[in-house]
């Protein structure tokens, strides 16, 4: 896509930060760090943002709770909140540090995450953009600190979107400053196709469109075709047993997805704590016969996850695949289709009406149409947007982290 622009040392020098308003909309504002306890304030800001950007979609509190605690992110430097003079949140900007799990020796970079700023606030999952099947089009390897956060729609238009943005670029460069590594740094962010205005603000800010993801959505109802399971598979729901499994393979089938993070072991057992995943619709293709010449593997899997405070705002019982793969010693043997057909069985036995998934548009191995021919029909989508930071080799390589 776009060539990511760069911003330079001398454009924003990683010392000077810039002032965050204290008036918006008519209104005296008060600025202060975000708290990891912060999710109970935030909730009614992103509600409303949710409500103005991206109508059918809804925060979770837990989910966004262990965003606040998660490795990575450093509350009380690395996000700042606006309070209004009864205690309401009116925006908030998180600097969100993305690197690879030093065991995996793979890409890091943005993997889909919330739309910030003058702007929207869709929900983030675990997976977000994340469901692929066969990826290509591996990505640049890099370090990257992801932008999160929202602005309140009643206080748009007053500049306190670009304040915010112009903070998080300061202390996202501050982040990357302190990243030993001589690999590319970025600064990332995410927007939905309905949050216009988001858009507006980063294409504003020199943000550069990187990755257009689709959400597709399959009906439910009628009867799903029954597809052969290739030989030496056995098709099953996830269980405990065949978790840290589903970790390794999740990491094998994304290694070259534009903008993955591999999962490390610390930040799977997080996850898991995750209240929208449910186990009992999710699927997992097995693979060996449990010996110890031939141990069991996952080979390919569909994580579903289900958000039931949703289901008024599409007006029917939407399920999702949120992360769908196959590793690679098992692509091209028609895994996928089956595997997806189960999963779908399952959503259709537990009384959902359709369900959701998101694709890069770029995907070159033809999950569109595997997609289409499954009766996916593409109805949303969004875009990541990204900018390259510069610094001198000897500022990358030994300037320490300045705290804000």
């Amino acid at each position: 896509m776009t060539t990511v622009p760069q911003i330079t040392d001398s454009m924003h020098p990683p010392h000077k930060r810039s002032p965050l308003p204290h008036n918006a909309g008519g209104l005296p504002v008060t600025w202060r760090p975000l708290r990891a306890r912060d999710a109970g304030l935030l909730m009614p800001l992103l509600a409303a943002a949710d409500r103005n950007d991206h109508p059918t979609a809804r925060h979770d509190r837990s989910a966004l709770s262990r965003t606040l605690r998660s490795p990575g992110f450093t509350p009380h430097t690395d996000g700042v909140i606006a309070l209004d003079p009864a205690g309401t949140a009116l925006a908030y900007g998180a600097c969100v540090t993305e690197l690879p799990h030093p065991e995996a020796h793979l890409p890091s970079g943005a993997f889909g995450g919330a739309p910030q700023g003058e702007h929207s606030a869709a929900p983030q999952g675990e997976h977000s953009g994340g469901s692929q099947i066969e990826h290509g089009g591996a990505p640049e390897p890099h370090v990257a600190v992801h932008l999160e956060g929202a602005v309140h729609p009643r206080v748009r238009g007053s500049g306190i979107g670009r304040a915010l943005l112009a903070w998080q670029e300061w202390r996202g460069r501050q982040l990357l400053t302190g990243i030993r590594t001589t690999l590319p740094a970025l600064l990332t962010t995410h927007a939905n196709r309905t949050a216009t205005s988001a858009v507006r603000l980063y294409a504003a800010a020199g943000y550069a469109p990187v990755r257009e993801w689709r959400t597709m959505r399959r009906a439910l109802g009628s009867p799903l075709p029954q597809l052969t399971v290739p030989d030496g598979i056995r098709i099953r729901p996830f269980s405990l047993r065949f978790s840290e499994a589903t970790r390794i393979a999740l990491n094998d089938a994304f290694r070259d997805h534009w903008g993955f993070t591999p999962v490390s072991g610390r930040e799977w057992r997080r996850i898991g704590h995750n209240p929208l995943f449910v186990a009992r619709l999710s699927r997992l293709a097995i693979s060996g016969s449990g010996t110890l010449r031939n141990p069991h593997r996952v080979a390919g899997f569909v994580l579903s996850e289900v958000n039931r405070a949703e289901w008024p705002l599409h007006g029917q019982r939407v399920g999702r695949l949120d992360a769908i793969g196959v590793v690679g010693d098992w692509r091209g043997t028609g895994l996928s289709r089956p595997l997806i057909t189960s999963a779908l069985a399952a959503h259709q036995r537990n009384g959902h009406t359709s369900v959701d998934l998101d694709v890069d548009a770029e995907n070159p191995s033809g999950a569109h149409t595997l997609y289409e021919r499954l009766g996916f029909v593409e109805h949303d989508g969004s875009t990541s947007f990204a900018k390259r930071v510069t610094h001198s080799p000897a500022e990358l390589l030994l300037g320490p982290a300045v705290a804000s």
